[in-house]
Parts: C-alpha cells; sequence; structure tokens
C-alpha cells in the first residue's frame, strides 16, 4: 500500500473513530473497559474450568463410591454364600429339605437374591430354591460357576427379562469338592448399594473374563469405545474424556475392588458442560450487555452534558457571524468548563465589538478626510483650469492658446473625476455611465459646442464600476480621443456625430470611441492651427500602455479608437478589508 493512500486511510479511520466527542470519550471508556472485560472473561472462564472440574470430581467421587459399595456388597453376598455353603442340610442328599432351607434363605434376602441354587460337581442342579431345575439346569451361567465360583457372571431370567447376576461358593465336605453354591443377584440391588447422587452416571462391574456387566442405569450407547477401554483397563487409576459408543461426550473412570474384579464408572459430559458453557455464555453475554449499557450511557450523558452546550454555543457563534447578537442563556445543564469558554467568548466579543466601532469611527473619519481632500484637489484643479483657460485667452496666436486650451481640459477632466468621487461616496471606485456623460457634456462645452445640434453625442455605458487608479488614465484618454473628435473631425462646419461605448465581461472592459468626421489624415490640411494634434495620441499611447490595455485604431467613415482594458477592481477595498482584519485581530 502506498504512504499516501495508508495515510489516507488512516486519516479517515481517526475521523470515523475519533470525529466527535462522544466516539472519543467512547473510545476511551472501551480502552479503560478493557482490563475489566480482560478479568472478567479470565473469571468467566475460570468459572467453566471450575464447572469441568465439579464434574471430573463428581466422576473421582462416585467411582470411589460405587467401589467401595459394591466391595462390600459382594463381601457381604460371598458371606453369606459362604455360611449357607457350610449348613449340612445342603450337603446332604435329602434334596426337599436342601430346598425348604434355600427357600427360608431367599425369605430373610429377597431383595438381595432372586434364587439360591446348588450345583453337583456335573454341572446338575440339585436343589433350587425356587425349584426351577429343569429351566435352568442348561444356562451357560450354571457352567461358568463351575469353572470359577466366586467370579460373578451374567444370569438374566429370560422368561421375565429380570438382570440377575451370578456368584457361587464351592461346596467341601472334608476338603472334598461337592459342587457349588450358587446365588442369583439381583442387579438391581447392586445399583442401589452403588447408587450415586451424581445425575448422568452410568455403572459397570468388570469381571476378568467376563467383561462388562451393566448395573443399574448402564445402557449401551454410554459404553466406551474399545480403544478407551483398553486404555482404562490398563490403569485403574485412569480418568479420559472420550466419546461414548451413542457419540456423546463422557468422562470414565476405572477402580479395582477385589479379585480382579473392578467397577467402570462413567458420566455424561455434555450436559454437565452444556451447562457450563450456557453459564460462560450468560457471564460473558451479562458481561457484554453491561459495557454496552454503560458505552450507551456514556454516549447520552456526553450528548446531553458536553454536546448540546457545545451546539448551543457553536449555533449561538454562527448568528454572531451573520451578525445577529451573540447570546447563550446558561442553564445548570452546562458544564462548568463551557460555561466558562461561553463568558470568555462574550468577553471577547464585547470587546471585539467595541474595538470595531471604534475602528468604524475611524474609518468613518478617513473616508471624511479622504472626501475633503478630493473635494480640495477637484477646487485646486478648478482653480487650475480657471487659471489656464485665462491665461490662455490673453495669447493671441492660435497654436499657443489651442495648448492652453487643451491643458485647462485635462485638468477639468481630472477634477470632473475627483468631484465624482467624494460626491459619490465610493471613494475607491467610479461609476463610469455618469462620470462619461459629465465628461463628454464638458467637453462639448468647452469646445463651444452643444450636444445634439451640430455634432451628435452618443453614449452607450454599461453598469460598471473601475477603480479609481484606472479611472484616472482613462478619463485622460477620453478626454484627449473626445477632443481630437471634436477640433479635427468636423472642420468647416461640418456636422456629424460622435459615439462613446463601453461594454464589459467578467474581466475585460471594452470602450470604443468613434466619428463619422474627415479622418486623420485629412484632418491636418483643415484644422485651425495647420497640424495634428500629435500629442494627444502619444498622451493616449503612454495611458494605454500604464493601464495594461491594447489599442487599436481604425479609419474608414471616420476614426475609431478601440481599447481593451482588463479591470482591476477595487484594488483599495482588499488593502482596506486586510488594514481591517489586522487590527480587529490585535484588539482581540
Amino acid at each position: 500500500m502506498p504512504v499516501t493512500q495508508y495515510l489516507n486511510w488512516r486519516a479517515k479511520l481517526v475521523r470515523l473513530v475519533l470525529g466527535s466527542v462522544p466516539r472519543r470519550l467512547i473510545a476511551l471508556l472501551a480502552l479503560a473497559a478493557i482490563p475489566v472485560a480482560a478479568m472478567a472473561g479470565l473469571i468467566a472462564w475460570h468459572n467453566y474450568q471450575i464447572s469441568v472440574d465439579r464434574v471430573r470430581e463428581q466422576l473421582l467421587l462416585a467411582r470411589e463410591t460405587a467401589a467401595a459399595s459394591m466391595s462390600t456388597a459382594l463381601e457381604g453376598v460371598e458371606a453369606s454364600l459362604a455360611s449357607v455353603a457350610q449348613a449340612p442340610v445342603v450337603r446332604s442328599a435329602d434334596l426337599n429339605r436342601c430346598r425348604e432351607f434355600l427357600a427360608a434363605v431367599l425369605v430373610v434376602n429377597p431383595a438381595r437374591f432372586s434364587d439360591l441354587l446348588v450345583i453337583d460337581p456335573e454341572g446338575q442342579i440339585r436343589c433350587s430354591a425356587r425349584g426351577q431345575i429343569a429351566s435352568d439346569g442348561d444356562q451357560p451361567w450354571v457352567q461358568a460357576m463351575l469353572d470359577a465360583p466366586r467370579e460373578p457372571t451374567d444370569a438374566n431370567d429370560l422368561a421375565s427379562g429380570a438382570r440377575l447376576i451370578a456368584f457361587g461358593f464351592p461346596i467341601l465336605n472334608d476338603a472334598v469338592f461337592q459342587g457349588v453354591l450358587a446365588a442369583r443377584v439381583r442387579v438391581a440391588w447392586l445399583a442401589d448399594q452403588t447408587r450415586s447422587k451424581a445425575s448422568g452416571l452410568h455403572l459397570w462391574l468388570v469381571v476378568p473374563g467376563r467383561g462388562l456387566l451393566p448395573l443399574e442405569g448402564a445402557t449401551s450407547t454410554a459404553l466406551p469405545g474399545s480403544s478407551v477401554l483398553n486404555a482404562l483397563l490398563g490403569s485403574s487409576a485412569a480418568l479420559l474424556w472420550a466419546p461414548s459408543t451413542g457419540g456423546q461426550r463422557f468422562g470414565y473412570g476405572i477402580t479395582g475392588i477385589r479379585d480382579g474384579m473392578a467397577i467402570l464408572a462413567g458420566i455424561d459430559a455434555d450436559t454437565a458442560l452444556t451447562k457450563a458453557r450456557e453459564r460462560l455464555v450468560r457471564l460473558l453475554a451479562g458481561l457484554g450487555s453491561a459495557l454496552l449499557a454503560g458505552v450507551l450511557a456514556v454516549g447520552l450523558g456526553t450528548h446531553y452534558a458536553v454536546v448540546r452546550p457545545l451546539r448551543r454555543l457553536t449555533a449561538a457563534i454562527r448568528r454572531w457571524r451573520t451578525g445577529d447578537e451573540f447570546r447563550v442563556k446558561p442553564d445548570g445543564a452546562m458544564p462548568a468548563e463551557i460555561d466558562e469558554m461561553r463568558r470568555a467568548f462574550q468577553d471577547a466579543v464585547s470587546a471585539l465589538a467595541d474595538r470595531e466601532t471604534a475602528l468604524r469611527c475611524a474609518i468613518a473619519q478617513q473616508d471624511l478626510l479622504m472626501q475633503e481632500i478630493h473635494h480640495r484637489v477637484k477646487n485646486n484643479l478648478q482653480v487650475v483650469a480657471s487659471l489656464l483657460n485665462l491665461q490662455g485667452n490673453r495669447i493671441r496666436g492660435p497654436e499657443a492658446r489651442a495648448e492652453f486650451q487643451a491643458a485647462r481640459d485635462r485638468v477639468r477632466a481630472l477634477a470632473t473625476l475627483h468631484r465624482h468621487l467624494y460626491a459619490r461616496g465610493d471613494l475607491h471606485s467610479i461609476q463610469m455611465p455618469g462620470f462619461l456623460r459629465e465628461l463628454c457634456d464638458q467637453l462639448f462645452q468647452a469646445m463651444g459646442e452643444t450636444p445634439g445640434n451640430r455634432i451628435q453625442l452618443h453614449i452607450e455605458a454599461q453598469e460598471l464600476r473601475i477603480s479609481s487608479d484606472q479611472a484616472v488614465p482613462l478619463s485622460l484618454i477620453v478626454t484627449e480621443a473626445l477632443s481630437n473628435a471634436l477640433k479635427y473631425a468636423f472642420p468647416g462646419g461640418r456636422s456629424g456625430s460622435i459615439s462613446v461605448r463601453l461594454t464589459a465581461d467578467s474581466d475585460a472592459a471594452h470602450f470604443v470611441i468613434a466619428d463619422n468626421g474627415v479622418g486623420i489624415p485629412a484632418g491636418p490640411a483643415e484644422a485651425e492651427t495647420g497640424i495634428r494634434d500629435g500629442l494627444g495620441i502619444q498622451l493616449i499611447r503612454g495611458f494605454i500602455r500604464q493601464l495594461g490595455a491594447s489599442l487599436r485604431i481604425e479609419q474608414g467613415d471616420g476614426t475609431r479608437y478601440i481599447i481593451d482594458l482588463p479591470l482591476r477592481r477595487d484594488q483599495l477595498a482588499p488593502e482596506l478589508e486586510q488594514i481591517i482584519a489586522d487590527r480587529l485581530r490585535s484588539a482581540a
């Protein structure tokens, strides 16, 4: 990215973010809130981690509690079986007495045992507390009891659908194996012994060589995958977070109890962690809402406490700039700093008004002095013109008298210009139509002519003001051109017309002074003095150079002076405005 483009982009971003007082205060509030927000976020995350740790602790506690409870329950079952197995009636051949004895034991422990059976070494059920010898003899758990009497195995009741686990104890008579006393223990009773208050808990009894025996609450979808299960079985202290076979996230822990058996505990982490995440989101949302409310409060407060008073002050300043009085009514909502600014500006406005009044008085006095100067200059020029006229009347030679008259006309032209400057009240520019008409009438009168008699006078002048420094040479140009036309263009009493036309565009004025007389070549032969007024042409060209204008003299049916003048409008006004501005700044 080019440097200029980057700087422009950065400037736009700064204006967008910090372009007003409320935005700057909001930005400052946001910067100040970053540590608070970071701390609150850390606290929220810490709370989330505590929730996760709480799930872990629940799992560990439930695992250890279930293992202890299961160990106690198994020891009780084993003690009961050992006591029953030592009874002589169990080893006797009297099947009825054996069944009655086992039924009596079952009555004492109805919640614990579903059935008590004696299995002979050939795998046949010799007697049962419930008398179901025929239906149970062929089930796999019976043979499992003979193979490993003290290891539990599944012994579900297929007819009723009851979940049962079989435990066995060997029957010995003088150290001779006579069979196994088997008990079908209710899984519901074992689950009651290991029940935990933790929600979403699943328990399995791990039996070596038998796999997992689900306890109450355990489901197949809650089981861990094979790799996770192998990792758990490899370390009894393991605690893992892993997806279950049903796709949910679970926490799994395993702990041993006795004879290689263990308790596998699983807890549904999705529910607990979802609640923890919900609490985290609620906390963060509450934090964000609080920050947003703070930002809005700062924005609104800044608007009412700072921006509105500043806008009132700005509006009053703008009205004052257009000429209205500076007036801002203070109230309790305006901060002390802004009110101090208002009072300071009010004092500055008052001082500036006093200085402006004094300056206007000085300018008015200066204008009066300038008018008086122009008036006296006009009077002095009139005196000079009168003296030249008196002196010219005393001269007998026509050539010398003509020179005096020409000098007189030039002085009168300047006097007329000065009269227009002070009489119209504008000392820096002159209104051309009225000035041209008076100047032309004055020249006709000096030549003893009356416009409209022998020589017609046509003046077409656009409304235009020309600065005084341009008006002086321009008036002398008009004087010379018109005097030459009156003197030389109409010899021998000829009649004709003279026209003066002034037009202007945005930056230039265009003069055309034309007559329909004999023209310049014929003029000298018929002139009173015998020569053309060469000095007048020289003066015209000199004034043209002074103005920076262009001059064309055309012949044919008379003479035409075509002048193109670049305008310099009111050159003194900017200088005067600068002087006023400098004085006002120094006064403030």
